[in-house]
C-alpha cells in the first residue's frame, strides 16, 4: 500500500465514531501522580503503566521490564527495561530516562541501595532484604512518567491529546480493530448537565448513584455488589474535646441520610476498615453524645461537594445545633477548588473542619485507609503521635498478618482521637453497555475500567 494511502488509513481508522469511550466525571485540575483521588486514578490507568503488577502481592507481571530478576534474600533486583516505549507522541522510554526513574523511585522507597546501570539493565543493590519493594513498584504513584505543567505523560496505552476544565481527550498510542482508540472524558455540571441525556456516553460510574441518568437503569446492563471502599468524615480540629463531640453527636444515620440525600440504603462499618479488608468490624461505631452547650459552640465548617443535598442538609445542621449547640457552617465548594485546597502546601490551617472523602482501595493493602490521616499526605492539620507511630510501622511492615494487627490498633486510635467518623461501604450500582464483550468479573472494572482492554 502506498504510504498516503496507508496514512489516510491510519486517519480515518483513528477517527470512527464507534471507537470513542466517552465518560462523564468530573475534570481534576491536573493529571498527576501526586493526587490519587477518584477521577484522577481512573485517567491514570489509561495513561500510565507502573513499573510491575500484581493481584496477590506475590506474583509479578511487567508491561515495562522485557525480564526482571531478584536475589533469593531480595537484597539484589536486576531490570531489564523495554527501550523504545512511548509517553505521548515525540517523547520515548530511553535507557537514560530510565535509569533517572528507577533511581528516584527507589529514593523515595527510603531504604538505603546502591544503583549499577548496564547498557541493558539496572541492578539495584540494598544493605538489607527488602520484601515490600517489588509491591512498592506496582503504586501508579511510582509508574513512570514525564510531566508537562499539570498533566503527566505515562506508559500506558493513551496519551493526553489535549486539556481542558470542561473536557480531556485520551488517544491511544497503537490503534487497534475492535477496541476503544479514544477516550472524551467530560466534566460533569450539576444536574441540568445536558450531557446526562446523551446516549454516546458509555460510563457514567463516576457520577454519585442518584445523579446518573435513569435511562441506562433499562438501557445498560447492571452489577451491584460491596466495594473494598470507605466513605468517612474527617474531623480536622486541633481540639480533641471539639473532635469527640463532633464524633459523638453527628449521628451517622441522619447525618449521611442527609447529606447523601437520595440515596436510601447503606452497608454499615464501625472503622474505617470496609468489610472484605483484614480487620474490619461490622456494625456502626460507638456514639454517646452528651453535648449541650458545646465545646463546638463556633462555627465548624462542612465541605460539602455535593449539589443534591441543600434543602436536607440544612435541615439536619439546624436540628443538630438545636439539640446540642454544636453550630456547623456548610461550605459549598467545587471539586476544583477543594483539590486546589487540599494540595496547596501553604494553605490555612483548619481553612476546613468537615470534609467527606472516600478511601480507595487504589493498591490491595491497609495502607490507602490511613493515608489521608497521618504521614505526609494527610488531608488532617494536626498530629496525634500515636497515630504517627503506628502508621510509621504500618509502612514498614512486611508481614501480613502484623499489618493487619496495626492496622486494627491504628483504626482505634482514628476513633479514640475523632480524628475520622466512618458512614457507612460503598456499593457499585454500576452500568455499563450491553455491546461490550469482554467484561471480567472481579478484576476492578466497575469503578476504574482499563479502557484498553475493553473490546466492543
Amino acid at each position: 500500500m502506498p504510504l498516503t494511502a496507508l496514512a489516510v488509513g491510519i486517519f480515518l481508522f483513528q477517527g470512527k465514531e464507534d471507537d470513542v469511550w466517552r465518560v462523564l466525571g468530573f475534570v481534576p485540575p491536573g493529571i498527576v501522580r501526586e493526587t490519587i483521588d477518584t477521577p484522577t486514578y481512573y485517567l491514570l490507568r489509561q495513561t500510565h503503566e507502573p513499573f510491575l503488577r500484581s493481584d496477590d502481592l506475590q506474583n509479578y507481571t511487567s508491561n515495562i521490564f522485557r525480564k526482571w530478576e531478584r536475589s533469593m534474600d531480595c537484597r539484589v533486583f536486576v531490570f531489564y527495561p523495554k527501550i523504545g516505549l512511548k509517553f505521548n507522541e515525540k517523547d520515548s522510554f530511553t535507557k537514560k530516562e530510565f535509569d533517572a526513574q528507577i533511581s528516584s523511585v527507589t529514593v523515595r522507597y527510603g531504604r538505603p541501595f546502591r544503583m549499577t546501570s548496564n547498557p541493558d539493565s539496572v541492578t539495584i543493590t540494598f544493605d538489607s532484604p527488602q520484601k515490600q519493594y517489588l509491591y512498592f513498584l506496582t503504586w501508579y504513584e511510582n509508574a513512570p512518567a514525564i510531566r508537562q505543567g499539570n498533566l503527566e505523560y505515562g506508559l500506558g496505552k493513551f496519551y493526553i491529546a489535549s486539556y481542558k476544565p470542561e473536557e480531556i481527550v485520551m488517544r491511544r498510542k497503537c490503534p487497534v480493530h475492535g477496541g476503544y482508540n479514544t477516550i472524551e472524558f467530560y466534566n460533569f455540571t450539576g444536574e441540568g448537565d445536558p450531557r446526562l441525556q446523551d446516549r454516546n456516553i458509555q460510563d457514567f460510574n463516576l457520577l454519585p448513584v442518584s445523579q446518573r441518568p435513569e435511562w441506562i437503569k433499562k438501557d445498560y446492563s447492571f452489577l451491584r455488589n460491596p466495594e473494598p471502599r470507605s466513605a468517612v468524615l474527617l474531623i480536622n480540629h486541633p481540639d480533641r474535646s471539639v473532635r469527640q463531640e463532633l464524633y459523638n453527636c453527628i449521628n451517622i444515620d441522619e447525618f449521611r441520610a442527609a447529606f447523601f440525600a437520595g440515596n436510601a440504603s447503606f452497608f454499615d462499618i464501625s472503622t474505617v476498615l470496609p468489610v472484605g479488608i483484614a480487620g474490619a468490624k461490622p456494625g456502626l461505631p460507638r456514639q454517646t453524645c452528651s453535648a449541650l452547650h458545646a465545646s463546638a459552640s463556633g462555627d465548624i465548617s462542612l465541605i460539602n461537594l455535593r449539589g443534591d443535598n441543600a434543602k436536607a442538609l440544612r435541615e439536619y445542621l439546624e436540628e443538630l445545633h438545636k439539640r446540642t449547640g454544636i453550630r456547623i457552617t456548610e461550605k459549598k465548594m467545587a471539586y476544583r477548588d477543594i483539590a486546589r485546597l487540599i494540595n496547596d502546601s501553604h494553605r490555612k490551617p483548619y481553612s476546613y473542619n468537615l470534609f467527606q472523602i472516600y478511601l480507595d482501595t487504589f493498591r490491595p493493602d491497609h495502607k490507602v485507609f490511613f493515608e489521608y490521616t497521618s504521614g505526609e499526605r494527610s488531608f488532617l492539620d494536626f498530629r496525634v503521635s500515636s497515630a504517627e507511630r503506628l502508621f510509621s510501622e504500618l509502612l514498614k511492615s512486611k508481614d501480613f498478618s502484623d499489618e493487619t494487627s496495626i492496622a486494627i490498633r491504628l483504626a482505634g486510635v482514628l476513633a479514640e482521637e475523632a480524628m475520622v467518623l466512618p458512614l457507612y461501604q460503598t456499593y457499585s450500582e454500576v452500568y455499563y453497555p450491553k455491546e461490550i464483550k469482554n467484561i471480567v468479573l472481579g478484576k476492578g472494572f466497575w469503578q476504574y475500567p482499563e479502557i484498553a482492554d475493553l473490546k466492543i
